[in-house]
């Protein structure tokens, strides 16, 4: 037998107000690293993976264009981008 729990949280507005910000991070970073992948394909058919995006994620919270809470959250946006483009790849090669 499985049991859950479910937690009900009742964040006070400034917490709202960071935990949007941190959404609206995450979604830019997806984009953005979606964007990377399409353009480096379009132009130098090559494909890059999660390492290759990976690897370039210090270099950018250093510049300071990436201000997720921590690396952990920035390297599962990758990595859901790179298991949504191995199911694309996997649909497509079944001809689905």
């Amino acid at each position: 037998m499985r049991l859950t729990f479910k937690y009900r949280i009742y964040p006070t507005k400034p917490q709202v107000e960071f935990l949007s910000g941190q959404l609206r991070e995450a979604a830019s970073l997806y984009n953005a690293a979606l964007e990377e992948r399409i353009g480096v394909w379009k132009i130098c058919r090559k494909s890059i993976g999660y390492f290759d995006q990976q690897n370039q994620l210090p270099a950018m919270r250093k510049d300071g264009c990436l201000t997720l809470v921590n690396a952990q959250c920035a390297q599962d946006v990758l990595r859901r981008v790179d298991k949504t483009f191995a199911a694309f790849f996997a649909r497509v090669k079944r001809g689905a």
